[in-house]
Protein backbone atom coordinates (compact mmCIF):
# COMPACT_ATOMS: atom_id res chain seq x y z
CA UNK A 1 0.00 0.00 0.00
CA UNK A 2 1.33 3.45 -0.81
CA UNK A 3 0.00 6.95 -0.70
CA UNK A 4 -0.06 10.10 1.32
CA UNK A 5 -1.09 10.43 4.93
CA UNK A 6 -1.84 14.04 5.92
CA UNK A 7 -0.19 14.60 9.26
CA UNK A 8 0.59 17.42 11.63
CA UNK A 9 3.29 18.19 14.12
CA UNK A 10 3.54 19.79 17.51
CA UNK A 11 6.50 21.35 19.22
CA UNK A 12 8.27 19.78 22.16
CA UNK A 13 8.71 21.80 25.36
CA UNK A 14 12.07 22.97 24.00
CA UNK A 15 10.48 24.19 20.78
CA UNK A 16 11.83 21.38 18.62
CA UNK A 17 9.37 19.95 16.07
CA UNK A 18 8.12 16.53 17.10
CA UNK A 19 6.21 14.44 14.60
CA UNK A 20 3.18 12.87 16.23
CA UNK A 21 1.33 11.30 13.34
CA UNK A 22 4.04 9.49 11.37
CA UNK A 23 4.01 6.24 13.36
CA UNK A 24 0.50 5.12 12.34
CA UNK A 25 1.23 6.09 8.75
CA UNK A 26 4.50 4.18 8.78
CA UNK A 27 2.76 1.14 10.27
CA UNK A 28 0.28 1.28 7.37
CA UNK A 29 3.15 1.60 4.86
CA UNK A 30 2.06 5.12 3.95
CA UNK A 31 4.41 8.10 3.71
CA UNK A 32 3.17 11.10 5.72
CA UNK A 33 2.85 14.40 3.87
CA UNK A 34 3.40 17.18 6.41
CA UNK A 35 1.70 20.37 5.27
CA UNK A 36 0.88 22.18 8.53
CA UNK A 37 2.71 22.73 11.79
CA UNK A 38 1.12 23.82 15.06
CA UNK A 39 2.40 24.16 18.61
CA UNK A 40 -1.02 24.25 20.26
CA UNK A 41 -3.59 21.43 20.45
CA UNK A 42 -6.46 23.82 19.78
CA UNK A 43 -4.73 24.92 16.58
CA UNK A 44 -4.22 21.28 15.55
CA UNK A 45 -7.92 20.56 16.16
CA UNK A 46 -8.86 23.70 14.21
CA UNK A 47 -6.82 22.46 11.22
CA UNK A 48 -8.66 19.14 11.37
CA UNK A 49 -12.02 20.97 11.64
CA UNK A 50 -11.37 22.80 8.36
CA UNK A 51 -10.37 19.56 6.58
CA UNK A 52 -6.66 20.43 6.50
CA UNK A 53 -5.67 16.92 7.60
CA UNK A 54 -5.85 14.40 10.39
CA UNK A 55 -3.99 14.29 13.69
CA UNK A 56 -3.46 12.18 16.77
CA UNK A 57 -4.76 14.25 19.67
CA UNK A 58 -4.82 13.39 23.37
CA UNK A 59 -8.34 12.99 24.77
CA UNK A 60 -7.78 15.84 27.23
CA UNK A 61 -7.24 18.26 24.33
CA UNK A 62 -10.73 17.51 23.04
CA UNK A 63 -12.62 18.11 26.29
CA UNK A 64 -13.05 21.87 25.90
CA UNK A 65 -12.60 22.10 22.15
CA UNK A 66 -14.95 24.50 20.39
CA UNK A 67 -14.29 22.89 17.00
CA UNK A 68 -16.60 20.34 15.40
CA UNK A 69 -14.45 17.24 14.92
CA UNK A 70 -15.04 13.54 15.33
CA UNK A 71 -12.69 11.66 17.64
CA UNK A 72 -12.11 8.04 16.67
CA UNK A 73 -10.19 5.50 18.72
CA UNK A 74 -6.88 4.37 17.28
CA UNK A 75 -6.81 0.64 16.79
CA UNK A 76 -5.70 -2.04 17.15
CA UNK A 77 -3.23 -0.46 19.58
CA UNK A 78 -3.59 3.02 20.99
CA UNK A 79 -0.40 5.05 21.38
CA UNK A 80 0.76 5.16 24.99
CA UNK A 81 2.83 7.54 27.03
CA UNK A 82 4.28 7.68 30.50
CA UNK A 83 3.38 10.63 32.70
CA UNK A 84 5.48 11.60 35.70
CA UNK A 85 4.98 13.99 38.60
CA UNK A 86 8.11 16.07 39.14
CA UNK A 87 8.84 17.10 42.71
CA UNK A 88 11.86 18.72 44.35
CA UNK A 89 14.46 16.21 45.58
CA UNK A 90 13.55 14.92 49.02
CA UNK A 91 10.05 16.45 49.08
CA UNK A 92 7.96 13.48 47.91
CA UNK A 93 7.21 12.47 51.52
CA UNK A 94 6.14 15.94 52.65
CA UNK A 95 2.51 15.58 53.78
CA UNK A 96 0.99 18.06 51.31
CA UNK A 97 2.96 16.64 48.37
CA UNK A 98 2.34 13.00 49.37
CA UNK A 99 -1.42 13.66 49.41
CA UNK A 100 -1.28 15.18 45.91
CA UNK A 101 0.85 12.31 44.57
CA UNK A 102 -1.52 9.72 46.04
CA UNK A 103 -4.50 11.53 44.48
CA UNK A 104 -2.75 11.48 41.09
CA UNK A 105 -1.96 7.77 41.43
CA UNK A 106 -5.56 6.99 42.39
CA UNK A 107 -6.94 8.99 39.44
CA UNK A 108 -4.49 7.36 37.04
CA UNK A 109 -5.44 3.88 38.24
CA UNK A 110 -9.08 4.62 37.41
CA UNK A 111 -8.37 5.66 33.81
CA UNK A 112 -9.20 3.20 31.09
CA UNK A 113 -7.22 3.24 27.88
CA UNK A 114 -9.47 4.45 25.08
CA UNK A 115 -12.09 5.90 27.42
CA UNK A 116 -13.52 9.20 26.34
Amino acid sequence: MSGNCPAGTSRSPRGQPRLLDAAPCTAAHVTPRISHHASDWDAVIALVAVSAGVALVPALALINSRHAVTALPVSPQAPARSIYAAVRNGSANAPHIAVALNALRTAAAKLEIGAS
